[in-house]
Formats: structure tokens, sequence, C-alpha cells
């Protein structure tokens, strides 16, 4: 079976997913171009900070640290309630800024392009983007998977097949190349029902706002649209968002 999913995948996605894991120079990259790519190196990172739209300047900051940056993961298991196997993993430094510059428009403000940069003593990871692949999914390849279950028309066994089938080669190194090497068929699964689940979710506030104050103004829903793109898309944004909380940096 051919893989279903390629056509969600951008031909260039492992070229983009090094420059953006590794961040050996800065990047300037337009707006709409860094978030079709971005979710498929987001596993690699988690958000710890970030500040509004400076009005001022028109740029809103953030900070993303490497997701082994959390301390801990002494043992390989783990006492208590849950009794959950810990990652041994070397702890790793990286730090990134992640700068967005809008424009001024008379709709409103609007988002030009992103500059990230590596800071901090640590410019270079300990580790491989494989290595993170192989505990934690980016949220676009799930979200690929996810579509092609609900809205393809096809079961999670079919996508789970097609994305590790050796009769297109292509497709299947396109999965590869965008960080799907390690998926399993339970990946598939979750990733299937939490999207369903968000899109319910959505639907139903989406009615309940439109009940009540009708069509809206058109610049709030621009920048309602923007907020749920950075905490809504993909899988796993409630996870970082608990993790972040417990983080304790050094």
């Amino acid at each position: 079976m051919a893989c279903p999913v390629i056509i969600d995948i951008p031909k260039d996605i492992a070229e983009w997913r090094a420059l953006l894991f590794e961040l050996r120079t800065p990047l300037k990259v337009p707006y709409v171009t860094f978030h079709e790519h971005w979710q498929f190196v987001r596993n690699a990172w988690f958000r710890q900070g970030c500040r509004r739209l400076n009005t001022q300047t028109m740029t809103r900051t953030e900070i993303w640290y490497c997701r082994n940056r959390r301390s801990g993961c002494k043992s390989a298991t783990a006492t208590g309630v849950r009794n959950r196997k810990v990652r041994e993993v070397e702890r790793c430094n990286m730090q990134l800024r992640l700068t967005e510059h809008w424009v001024a428009t008379t709709a409103g403000p609007v988002p030009d392009h992103v500059e990230l940069i590596a800071f901090g003593k640590q410019v270079q990871h300990n580790h491989t983007l494989d290595d993170i692949d192989k505990y934690k999914r980016n949220p676009a390849i799930m979200a690929v998977a996810a579509e092609w279950v609900n809205s393809g028309g096809l079961s999670v066994a079919d996508v789970n097949a097609a994305m590790k089938s050796d009769k297109n080669a292509k497709s299947k190194q396109r999965v590869v190349d965008a960080g799907g090497k390690w998926m399993t068929r339970q990946d598939i699964a979750n990733a299937a029902t939490r999207a369903m689940r968000t899109q319910t979710q959505i639907s139903g506030n989406e009615n309940g706002n439109r009940n009540e104050s009708g069509s809206g103004n058109e610049n709030e829903d621009r920048s309602e649209y923007h907020n749920e793109h950075e905490t809504a898309q993909g899988e796993g944004e409630a996870e970082d968002q608990r993790r972040e909380a417990d983080f304790n940096a050094p």
C-alpha cells in the first residue's frame, strides 16, 4: 500500500527539521513557512515562557528549552502510584529565543516573519533528533495520521501499515523524514481520538460564541485564530504545560 500521508508532508521536511533542531546559525523565516514546519520538530522543544505582543516594537518573544533539559531521570524505574518508568537521559541545556515580527495593517496587526536564535552556554544538542523522536512523537506527524483516520476513510491499521510499507520507498522515507520512524499503531489511535475530541470542543465553542455574540469582530477573530494556532495545533500541548509548571530551571 502506498503511503497516503505523503501529500500532507512537505518534501523538504528533513532539511527543515534539521535546521529548526540544530539552530547552528540564526534563522529568519516567513511566518507561514515557519508554522508549516515547526510542528514537525515541536517534540524536540518545550516552551518555558512567552510574552504578549509588544505594540511598540511590534514583536512577541518566546523562550524554548530542549526537551531533554529537564532534571531528574536518575533511575530506570520509579516508585509511586503510577510506577512509571523514567527515561535515563543526559541533561541538554540547549535554548532558543523565538521572536515574532508583526506589521500593522488596516485590519490590525498581522504576523510577518519569525527569527530564531540559540542562546546560552550550550549552543549544540548533546543528542540527536532521532533520540527525541524515539520517545516523543511530533504533533504534525500525529495530526497527519489522525486526519487520515478521521477524514480519509482509513482504519488505524491501514494508516499504520501504509506508514511502514516497503512497497513505496519514497513515501516511507517521507514519513521517516517527518519524524514518524517510531510511530506505533497505538500512537495513531491516540492521535485520532484526541483530534476528534479537540474538534468537537472547538465546534462547541464556536457554536456557543456564535449564538452569544452573533457575527463577532473580524479583528478579534484574527487574534483568536493566532492564539489557537499556537496552543491547539497538534498533540501534546496540555502535557507540555503540565510539565513546564513542574520544571525548575537551574
